[in-house]
């Protein structure tokens, strides 16, 4: 009797002589319906010395010593790339609505519902009876009592941004989870992300730059069947949300902008009613490098420079199997969006106002 699988084999290719790939696969017998986990690397680099005093050039040397991973600061990117892709995955698997933080926070809610109808109603009295400076007025105060002018705008804002607006989004997500065929299915998300490091370090005698640009596209896969029907769609409402402590504290969605904590506090209770099969993860890296680096130095009365050039691409892909939960990771800042930009002015001057 054949075993289904067997390995791993490690083959190594020479495509010329600057570059050398690696392989580790498996192997397996009929009727090839097995996932395997898979890795293959391709490094392509060389050397090159020039010698300003005998005008000499050596090289180029086969130099294949450098990897994406290397780059200083790849593993924050990789899991924050990572975590992107599982988010990305959870929201293949379904829609998720967040009743039981709107139960949490029905009494706040209902209040400023109430107030936001009252507001209108005034609103369009004055307007019907051409009373329009008090009109504006009431468009610009929530409550016409005690609040100031200055905090009218930054605080509609944020009521819209974290009241009004995700309670709209989840009644329609809700309907969404209550009409879908939780069935199995196949699902698959990716997420990819760039990032860089340039370096200059001089002293006396040497200058070295140094500029290492890299790539990570990172895949999920998954087939899933729902095996708790009932359990499953009260996760999806919300219901059994184990995040919703962490929610419920002010402002830790502005911790979240930085620390995932949320996702990762989620994460636990993803699982509850489904069961994942044939889970996957693939990961390519893409990279290269650019070093110089140059030595000074004087003799018999000149002054003379040695250069070393170095140049290395490196392209790395696994498979493996399975699918880990996110990971807590300070997340790569790449500047404000417009709409968090918005949110952190709208916090600011709410605080400031009171």
């Amino acid at each position: 009797m054949v075993a289904p699988i067997v390995g791993p084999y490690l083959v190594i290719e020479y495509p010329d002589f600057l570059s050398e790939v690696h392989k580790v696969k498996k192997k397996q017998a009929r009727p090839y319906n097995l996932d395997l986990a898979y890795s293959m690397n391709h490094w392509r680099g060389w050397d090159i010395l020039h010698s300003s005093e005998t005008g000499t050039i050596t090289g180029p040397v086969k130099d294949i010593a450098w990897g994406v991973s290397s780059i200083p600061g790849y593993l924050r990117h990789f899991f924050a790339t990572y975590n992107a892709a599982y988010e990305k995955l959870q929201s293949e698997i379904s829609d998720s609505a967040g009743w039981g933080e709107n139960i949490a926070q029905a009494g706040k809610t209902r209040v400023m519902i109430n107030d936001r109808l009252t507001q209108l109603a005034r609103f369009s009295i004055a307007v019907k009876h051409f009373r329009f400076r008090e009109a504006a007025r009431i468009l610009r105060t929530p409550t016409p009592s005690g609040v100031s002018h200055r905090r009218a705008v930054s605080s509609n804002f944020l009521e819209y941004e974290y009241g009004i607006k995700p309670l709209v989004k989840d009644i329609q997500d809700s309907m969404k989870i209550l009409t879908s065929d939780p069935g199995l299915r196949k699902v698959r998300a990716s997420r990819s992300s760039f990032f860089n490091y340039n370096d200059r370090v001089s002293g006396p005698g040497f200058v070295t730059v140094d500029s290492q640009i890299g790539r990570i596209r990172i895949g999920l896969q998954a087939y899933v069947r729902v095996t708790n029907p009932n359990l499953f769609l009260a996760n999806q409402l919300g219901l059994l949300d184990l995040a919703l402590p962490w929610k419920l504290i002010p402002f830790s969605f502005v911790v979240d902008w930085f620390l995932n904590v949320e996702q990762v506090i989620s994460a636990c209770g993803n699982g509850f009613g489904l069961h994942l099969e044939r889970g996957l993860t693939s990961v390519v890296n893409k990279g290269v490098r650019d070093y110089r680096g140059y030595t000074i130095y004087d003799s018999n009365g000149h002054t003379y420079i040695n250069t070393n050039e170095k140049s290395q691409n490196h392209v790395e892909f696994t498979r493996t199997i399975g699918i880990s939960g996110p990971v807590l990771v300070l997340k790569p800042f790449k500047g404000f969006s417009l709409e968090r930009g918005a949110q952190a002015v709208a916090l600011i001057l709410s605080t400031l106002g009171k």
